[in-house]
């Protein structure tokens, strides 16, 4: 199995004039394609794959798995109900050739931001998984 939790940030977001502070918090154009890339030369045949990253790429992430991950599965993490999405997690199939299927969402808590959800407070204590299974 192999988990990735990239660099989230583009140089806007981190204005850090420390080269390694940089290099380790802001997203270099085509991360996730090297990532991927790596990933699928070190993961045997079925092996499984999981990422956090921003929503925005999700189609970066979607455009590197080709021919590499499928049966990806997208979770959606939103801090409040009608908040947008702040996360993505996504999991996926070293070779498989199944579709992309959107899972329910996860959101974080209520609409006044005290407390986690229901279920949040769940998969938090290992009552529950994020991707129900």
């Amino acid at each position: 199995f192999v988990v990735m939790n990239p660099p989230f940030n583009t140089a806007r977001d981190r204005a850090t004039p420390d080269a390694l502070r940089r290099q380790a918090h802001v997203m270099e154009e085509g991360l996730f394609e090297r990532w991927l890339r790596t990933a699928a030369a070190i993961a045997r045949p079925g092996a499984g794959l999981a990422i956090i990253a921003r929503p925005a790429s999700l189609e970066e992430i979607l455009a590197a798995l080709r021919g590499r991950f499928g049966a990806a599965r997208v979770l959606a993490v939103h801090p409040r109900p009608q908040a947008a999405a702040i996360r993505v997690l996504l999991r996926a199939k070293k070779g498989a050739r199944g579709a992309l299927a959107l899972m329910p969402p996860l959101v974080l808590h209520g609409p006044d931001g005290q407390g986690f959800t229901e279920r949040a407070e769940a998969i938090i204590n290992g009552r529950e998984t994020l991707f129900a299974d």
